[in-house]
């Protein structure tokens, strides 16, 4: 049964701003705007649905804003390279940096090097099927199913604006491997002692210390500064990860969840020798005050300025080397995997 309409939205939006309407049977609202395709003349529409009006209204903004800008595509002679380099640009442009360029590197180096030259309009299920049979063989399983989840949101946007009549991505035909599911089984206390052993031999030490001890990613170790780290109750609040990309170089950024967000216990021999830690950083703060700068980090380089990942990375795996450990300390996401009932003695 369709639901009611809801009572103040017998006028959502004006013919200039675009218009909106409440779609009774579906239970949905529906955007739609016109514009004059700068390169034939002719006029385009593009229709978007939600359950509420707030990103829709946000989304003709947005269409407003490319229509003075000029940015539109013709649907009949778009390609897919030209829709998904659009699509980057003004669509995802505000997800995380991380993620972003996780897609532009899957679409410039899977994507458009196979379909982009295609028209949008006439990609079938038929060529995404042999798209992703293509890329089966250079890929693994997982990453073809993730260059296929960037595909569909990419079509289901197109979809969603006019630009073709269906996604073609969406159907039984054009599923991607099945993902087997992989167990990680934590390390031996030993083993994880071991690596710490051998860290103590790096500046690195301290910051896998505090890994082992409460499973943080490396990322959220990196983003942690002193004022989160409470002594009197022996715990640290993880508010925050630290990230590299090309485009941004370091950047700050919330945890993705309200779950990330969250407070952990450390034994109290772990907060002992982050106490004596915070006391070498203030002797390095002193050695090196004309170069320092001050971000408050626990486990900063020696200018006190963010450690980049990518160099956590690499001293992980120098130190596995000098342990003589393989990579299973890992899990699939690169962080060190610690059972709570394995934790390393100090």
């Amino acid at each position: 049964m369709a639901g009611r309409k809801p009572k103040d939205d017998h006028k959502l939006r004006d013919y200039k701003q675009g218009s909106m309407f409440y779609d009774e049977v579906r239970e949905r609202y529906i955007a739609s705007f016109s514009y004059m395709d700068p390169a034939t003349g002719a006029r385009r529409y593009r229709r978007k649905s939600g359950k509420n009006k707030g990103p829709l209204n946000d989304w003709l903004d947005e269409m407003k804003g490319l229509k003075r800008s000029g940015k539109s595509l013709d649907p009949k002679s778009a390609t897919v390279k030209e829709w998904l380099t659009l699509w980057l640009q003004d669509y995802k442009k505000d997800v995380r940096a991380t993620t972003r360029e996780s897609y532009t590197g899957i679409i410039n180096s899977r994507i458009i090097p196979e379909i982009g030259a295609l028209k949008i309009k006439d990609l079938s299920p038929l060529d995404i099927q042999s798209f992703i049979r293509r890329i089966e063989k250079k890929y693994s399983p997982r990453g073809v199913q993730y260059t296929r989840v960037i595909l569909s949101q990419a079509m289901k946007d197109a979809e969603e604006d006019g630009m073709i009549d269906r996604n073609p991505v969406r159907g039984k035909k054009t599923k991607g491997p099945r993902v087997a599911k992989r167990e990680m089984t934590a390390p031996e206390s030993q083993d994880v002692q071991k690596f710490l052993d051998s860290a103590k031999q790096t500046r690195f030490y301290h910051l896998f210390l505090f890994i082992a001890s409460t499973g943080c990613r490396k990322g959220e170790g990196l983003g942690l500064r002193w004022a989160d780290v409470d002594f009197n109750a022996n715990a640290v609040n993880i508010q925050r990860t630290l990230v590299y990309t090309a485009a941004e170089g370091i950047v700050f950024n919330e945890p993705k969840t309200k779950a990330g967000r969250r407070r952990i216990l450390l034994p109290v021999d772990v907060m002992a020798v982050m106490k004596q830690h915070k006391l070498n950083m203030k002797e390095l703060r002193l050695k090196n005050a004309d170069i320092w700068q001050d971000n408050d980090l626990c486990f900063p380089v020696q200018d006190g300025t963010p450690q980049n990942p990518h160099n956590i990375e690499n001293a992980f795996y120098r130190i596995m080397k000098m342990a003589g450990l393989g990579d299973w300390l890992k899990d699939e996401a690169g962080n060190i995997v610690v059972d709570e009932k394995k934790k390393p003695k100090r």
